[in-house]
């Protein structure tokens, strides 16, 4: 499997790449996508796995904040552009 784990490229919308981890018949890697936000940021992270899946979510970076309405339509925004972005490259 550590040969076909070679010629898998970074998932797409990938802007970091782990390395290989796990045994050698259940290969994986972590990756982050894209981030929005500032006082409680949204990014899509992930694994890709040696047979070319990918699984996605949207990870809220935010502890014990208080939003103000203006924060709360910002994260509004970014959770929805975050779904946007993971369904579009689910597509295929």
């Amino acid at each position: 499997m550590t040969a076909q784990n070679g010629s898998i490229g970074p998932p797409e919308g990938a802007v970091h790449v782990d390395a290989w981890e796990g045994p050698a018949d259940d290969r994986f890697r972590f990756f982050r996508g894209t981030r929005r936000g500032e006082r409680a940021a949204v990014e899509i992270v992930g694994f890709q796995f040696a047979d070319g899946r990918v699984e996605r979510v949207a990870h809220l970076h935010a502890d014990h904040i208080d939003l103000k309405v203006t924060d709360i339509e910002s994260l509004v925004a970014d959770l929805s552009a975050a779904r946007d972005e993971i369904q579009s490259l689910e597509k295929d």
